[in-house]
């Protein structure tokens, strides 16, 4: 293409807009390319004539423009691309230039016609004979040096009919030397035999095509497969004279291979191009979710409240989150390459180098270590340590996670110095009750010593009261550190989320977070809503119900409206945790909320109170789903709370606002559950 038009493929490939056609016709037009992919039947009128075998395209045409001006006959065929499904995904076309040999068949059409022209004058003016013979031996000397001279192979046939004006076969009248090179078939043994003999088959090929040449004499393109020599053969067709039909023809075989190897190659390419870009597109999902992995990650270690410590193979200190720092009472910086050892306190050292040795083992292990603060004092921890290995399971670092456990070891200290005191009161008294048994004068002692022993004893008594007052604290403590270890697991499997790289453990650990949440969330959910159900259900008012639930809340750019008419419901003591649970709502989730409106409205199920708001809204889909626990962006427990409560009473809560309009929650009032609280009435 770049030889024949003198522009280069980077000057083409890529571009859209018929980019394609300018170098050929000089003008963006279709072509027989966009016919296979649009079949849009207007471009037809592009070509002169357009020929069909099977799905591909076969014209030729003029273009008087082409060749610098001088002009010159394209041949063009299309072929359909098609994938594995059978799907067309594109569409290549072919183009000869075959001015060479238009302008022989032009030449040998011209001398036919010449030759004819002079025959049926010689036959009309026989008087000029002989003047005219020569003129018909020079003309046919020129044709027969044309004819011996072609390239492609040329042959003139007759057709023959059957006694019904059938065709039935057609007989070789001349063959020049290019027909035995393509056939393989001398000119003495094709020339006056027919096609059947010559070629050795039951049925001509294309004689329906060359009779309906002769009988038009419209001329025809035509491609077919020559079984017999293997080869496939493009051959123009046109009738210089009545009955008689001329064919050039040339052997494509070599053409027919490369355009095949050609849309083989492009299939390739464009099957590697899909790969290639299904690939860049999971590149680039794969990208975006470690981006947001690393954030997430980077958020939990940011604000995590446990310390976290990491550590390089010198066991000295790589990353150090602010809470570690907080608690040890340095900065990030000042931990910053150095041993953990600069910070445990003496006491501790005595196995600290044991410890080091069994994580550079690859040994994980968890325990407590006293550390030595900036400020002097002392520091307690859990602390839970695992090795980093690399993909060989070398030893490159360490990772450890630090919980405060400082409060705890202090009470038990504290408990352990009472029941020592405790101990040592039982023993002194049942030393007292020995001397009682000696003599009258000892009793009187001993009573003595007994009453002192007795003070001592309430004293022990009172110091037991203490201990069990700091044991309930410890069991807060107890409860606080569950937490803290929940939160440390929580950090510890999203870091080995991490360093997986087996799909079945990756898996394993997403359960194992799941599993962490869940417990996260029963432990906030009881601890602050285990007065749920405890108390009597009584009569509240709705308005000052509402407006109590709002004191908490910043107002200052929301507008409250709350239309209760004096009205009260019956219902548990936690209501007000509703209305505050619902503001909760509006504030996270509507966006930019201006106005909050409360009203009461009768209705024949009841009294309805609609809690509305002009912000976000909810979507659709997330309405089935709303109250159920654990669902939304947040505890997802407000909702499913608010719903309980409502239902202990009999109270039911819907959303029916439309989304992007804001939200519009329903609490349904059963008859006989609210009254006018002046009137007392209770509506039946």
């Amino acid at each position: 293409m770049e030889v024949m038009t003198g522009i280069s493929a980077g000057a083409i490939i890529g571009k859209g807009d018929y980019e394609y056609s300018l170098p050929f016709y000089g003008e963006r037009r279709p072509t027989l390319m966009d016919l296979i992919l649009t079949r849009d039947k207007t471009i037809s009128t592009f070509y002169p004539s357009i020929e069909e075998h099977g799905s591909n395209l076969i014209s030729e045409i003029f273009i008087p423009g082409f060749n610098a001006g001088r002009g010159a006959y394209l041949w063009f065929t299309a072929s359909p691309l098609i994938d594995s499904h059978g799907t067309i995904i594109g569409a290549i076309e072919s183009v000869r230039d075959i001015t060479a040999r238009k302008t022989r068949e032009n030449e040998l059409r011209a001398s036919y016609e010449q030759i004819a022209a002079m025959e049926d004058e010689l036959r009309n003016n026989y008087g000029e004979l002989a003047s005219r013979e020569k003129i018909v031996a020079e003309s046919e000397a020129n044709y027969k040096a044309l004819f011996s001279a072609m390239i492609e192979g040329h042959a003139v046939n007759e057709i023959v009919y059957d006694s019904h004006g059938v065709p039935v076969d057609y007989r070789i009248l001349q063959a020049n030397p290019a027909f035995e090179k393509i056939f393989g078939i001398s000119c003495a043994n094709a020339v006056g035999r027919m096609s059947r003999d010559v070629f050795g088959v039951d049925e001509p090929r294309a004689l329906a095509r060359f009779a309906d040449v002769v009988r038009t004499g419209i001329p025809q393109l035509l491609e077919f497969w020559y079984p017999p020599m293997k080869k496939h053969l493009a051959i123009s067709i046109y009738s210089p004279r009545k009955g008689i039909f001329a064919t050039v023809f040339e052997d494509i075989t070599d053409r027919r291979q490369k355009e095949e190897e050609l849309r083989a190659a492009y299939e390739q390419i464009t099957a590697v191009e899909e790969e290639l870009r299904s690939n860049l597109e999971d590149l680039a999902v794969q990208e975006r979710a470690l981006r947001t992995s690393e954030e997430h990650y980077r958020q939990i270690v940011e604000t995590a409240q446990e310390g976290i410590w990491s550590m390089d193979e010198g066991l000295k200190a790589t990353f150090a989150n602010p809470h570690l720092a907080e608690m040890l009472g340095y900065s990030p910086d000042e931990i910053l390459g150095r041993p953990a050892a600069d910070f445990i306190h003496k006491d501790d050292l005595v196995n600290h180098a044991e410890m080091m040795q069994l994580r550079q083992s690859g040994t994980r292990s968890a325990y407590e270590r006293k550390f030595s603060k900036k400020d002097g004092t002392s520091l307690w921890c859990q602390v839970s340590a695992t090795p980093i290995l690399d993909a060989w399971g070398k030893f490159q670092g360490s990772f450890a996670m630090l919980t405060d456990i400082t409060a705890r070891n202090i009470a038990r200290q504290e408990l352990e110095v009472k029941n020592l005191e405790l101990n040592g009161a039982y023993e002194q008294m049942a030393a007292a009750f020995e001397k009682l048994k000696s003599t009258e004068e000892s009793l009187i002692q001993g009573n003595r010593e007994l009453e002192g022993q007795r003070e001592a004893l309430r004293k022990s008594e009172r110091g037991l009261k203490i201990a069990n007052q700091k044991l309930n604290l410890l069991s807060g403590l107890t409860r606080h550190d569950v937490v803290n270890q929940l939160t440390a697991l929580s950090g510890y499997v999203e870091l080995s989320a991490q360093y997986a790289q087996d799909p079945q453990f990756r898996h394993m650990i997403e359960k194992e977070q799941k599993l962490i949440a869940m417990i996260n969330e029963q432990i906030q959910f009881t601890e602050e809503y285990e007065d749920m159900g405890v108390n009597a259900p009584v009569w509240q008012d709705i308005g000052t119900t509402v407006k109590k639930a709002a004191t908490g809340l910043d107002l200052s750019k929301v507008s409250l409206n709350v239309g209760s008419d004096n009205l009260e419901i019956y219902a548990d003591p936690l209501l007000g945790k509703v209305f505050v649970n619902l503001m909760d709502n509006t504030f996270r989730h509507g966006g930019t909320v201006s106005e909050i409106t409360v009203s009461c409205d009768k209705k024949e199920t009841g009294l309805v109170i609609t809690y509305s708001d002009n912000g976000a809204g909810i979507d659709a889909d997330a309405r089935p789903h709303l109250f159920e626990r654990g669902y939304g962006k947040h505890t997802g427990l407000g909702l499913y709370f608010t719903r309980e409560v409502l239902g202990i009473t009999g109270l039911s809560i819907a959303e029916t606002g439309i989304p992007g309009n804001g939200v519009r929650f329903e609490i349904t009032v059963p008859e006989g559950e609210y009254r006018i609280r002046d009137a007392q009435q209770v509506f039946r």
